[in-house]
């Protein structure tokens, strides 16, 4: 993180992620289930960098930070459990906060 002042405001800014890699990529792949939504979306690693895939539409997600990332559902956060393993995602977006999508076994 840095910070500078330009006269009397500071500004904050970080430095993020370029993408994530292969090894840390692969916790994310995997089927997930909104029984909201009633609808599967599939995170895939696709050359150097995740992919949701819905339907037959593919987007990329953008890193924001290690369980963040931005695409065009919105906001999407990975949850883990107490042993490290990525067992959700919520969805974040304009119209909706928080959507669930649980993740299939594997």
């Amino acid at each position: 993180m840095t910070m500078s002042v330009e006269g009397q405001m500071p500004s904050v800014s970080r430095k993020l992620p370029a993408g994530v890699p292969a090894w840390t990529a692969a916790e994310y792949e995997g089927a997930y289930t909104s029984s909201e939504l009633g609808v599967t979306w599939r995170i895939e690693f696709q050359g150097s960098n995740l992919v949701l895939r819905q339907r037959d539409e593919r987007s990329p997600l953008s890193a924001l930070d290690r369980d963040e990332f931005d695409g065009s559902p919105g906001l999407i956060h990975f949850i883990k459990n107490d042993r490290g393993r990525v067992v959700a995602l919520t969805v974040t977006n304009v119209r909706d906060s928080g959507i669930e999508f649980r993740r299939s076994s594997q």
